[in-house]
């Protein structure tokens, strides 16, 4: 029997860089109700510059827009999601999101996204050309 499952790609709808931090949300409520999320990963490309930097990925706990991140209004931050050290020769990293596929697939108003946090700053024009994307495994 044929598998039923579908990979759908995600942009952020919600996306902005300060210094070396990236905050950023995707919209997975458009995925029909009637379609079961089986995984949710987060992909961070990585530049070579950044190998042997540390990622902290972290969830947000409240909303946010870019407007208010640039008066200085940032969200609360909740648990830390990923810790670790980037190795050389690393291309890009996966972070298993599943935890919040049910949360974020009832409603766009209930993601509010993740913190992406460098330990130095990366280079901005390469995060806006390579943003973080986000993989839906569907059923």
């Amino acid at each position: 029997m044929e598998s039923l499952k579908k990979h759908m790609f995600f942009l952020p709808f919600k996306f902005k860089i300060i210094e070396n931090e990236v905050y950023t949300a995707f919209n997975i409520a458009v995925i029909p109700s009637d379609m079961q999320i089986t995984k949710l990963s987060m992909i961070l490309p990585v530049t070579h510059d950044q190998q042997g930097t540390t990622v902290i990925i972290r969830n947000l706990a409240s909303r946010w827009d870019e407007k208010g991140l640039k008066e200085g209004k940032f969200p609360a931050v909740s648990k830390v999601l990923y810790n670790s050290k980037l190795e050389y020769g690393v291309k890009e990293v996966t972070v298993d999101l599943t935890m919040f596929k049910d949360t974020w697939h009832k409603s766009k108003r209930n993601n509010n996204g993740v913190l992406i946090v460098y330990s130095k700053k990366r280079a901005e024009a390469f995060i806006q050309k390579n943003p973080p994307y986000l993989i839906a495994e569907t059923i």
